[in-house]
């Protein structure tokens, strides 16, 4: 029963119980009853949205995530008013932390009324998702993941899933490395077995069609180790590198080996950010890169349909914006001369 029935119902029984009862203890009982039918239609209105994500360079997701929430504050869904949110951040970035993002979703699966999971952890969620009603938008993830969760990219995914995902084709990676160093025999991806993510993307590399650009690929497991990693750069006379998660967390060492790094950014970064991150670097040669904060608005116009009754499985993934940038500093560094034609080709320069 609504507010306003609610309502009238009370009036006619307050109306009826007045010309027999006129104690003024009726009228303090019927007030205080009637103070709690706004808190009560409150309570069915308030929205629950559970985000699950992991600890990644540089913000941890709170770009996207916060962009997200000013879409929908902006639609209406004031946080502590009308909606909830619950905002986990698993312990580790890699399988380790798996039970407890199962855990979580078993915790609230029931209540929430969406869930928004950040990168690779996005996979398992959707185990235990897949069998329910509860929508769960993935924000972003990689299209190579995001075929995992949906059966295309360009059309309704007719589930309770929907997303924003990542396009780094290696196809585009390797060319660019080509452009810049055309003489360059030996590439190299440097991936993580442990986090699953750096996995899909190798299958990428190795479903890869239409030749390489006369590179021979090269992979590179950092969990052996990260000397044995750099060794076996050195041992196959490595001469550039590709990485989207694990590098990123040895990407210190990495840059001690003096190869030059043409990657995909998987990075919770934006425009500027990435400036400044460049500014004093000479080992990241050029790459790729989405920023998050953008891939956030677009999944919160997502999250504001869903939440006015739209139907998720009606609403098809979206790419996000992707740019690509060459860092001046460490052509130089390396002795490169990279033609204008090829400057032209990409979004940043940084000088």
């Amino acid at each position: 029963m609504g507010t306003q029935n609610r309502r009238r119902a009370f009036k006619t029984c307050y109306d009826s119980c007045r010309h027999s009862c006129k104690s003024a203890l009726f009228h303090l009982l019927f007030l205080f009853f009637m103070s709690f039918l706004p808190l009560t239609s409150a309570a069915e209105d308030l929205k629950q949205v559970v985000i699950i994500r992991y600890p990644i360079e540089f913000d941890q997701f709170r770009n996207a995530i916060g962009e997200f929430k000013a879409v929908l504050a902006q639609n209406g869904f004031v946080e502590g008013v009308n909606i909830q949110y619950v905002d986990i951040l698993t312990r580790t970035s890699d399988e380790s932390s798996v039970p407890e993002i199962k855990e979580a979703v078993q915790r609230y699966k029931n209540t929430a009324s969406l869930f928004v999971t950040c990168g690779w952890v996005s996979l398992y969620v959707r185990e235990s998702l897949k069998s329910s009603d509860t929508p769960q938008i993935f924000l972003p993830v990689l299209d190579s993941v995001a075929l995992k969760l949906v059966p295309s990219l360009t059309m309704p995914p007719n589930t309770n899933i929907t997303g924003v995902y990542l396009r780094y084709p290696p196809e585009k990676v390797t060319r660019l490395a080509v452009n810049l160093m055309p003489r360059i025999k030996n590439f190299a991806y440097v991936y993580d077995s442990r986090i699953p993510a750096d996995v899909v993307y190798k299958a990428s590399f190795e479903g890869m069609k239409g030749g390489h650009g006369g590179l021979t690929l090269h992979y590179i497991d950092l969990a052996k180790g990260i000397d044995a990693a750099i060794q076996e750069l050195k041992d196959r006379h490595i001469e550039a590198m590709c990485f989207i998660v694990g590098g990123f967390q040895h990407l210190k060492p990495l840059k001690k080996a003096g190869i030059p790094i043409v990657s995909a950014f998987t990075l919770d970064m934006d425009e500027q950010s990435l400036k400044v991150f460049l500014m004093d670097d000479d080992s990241i040669l050029a790459g790729l890169f989405n920023p998050f904060s953008v891939c956030g608005r677009e999944a919160g116009e997502m999250a504001v349909s869903i939440l006015k009754g739209a139907e998720i499985q009606k609403i098809s993934p979206v790419p996000a914006k992707q740019k690509a940038f060459i860092n001046l500093k460490a052509a130089h560094r390396f002795g490169l001369k990279i033609p204008m034609e090829i400057l032209e080709t990409v979004d940043y320069v940084i000088k």
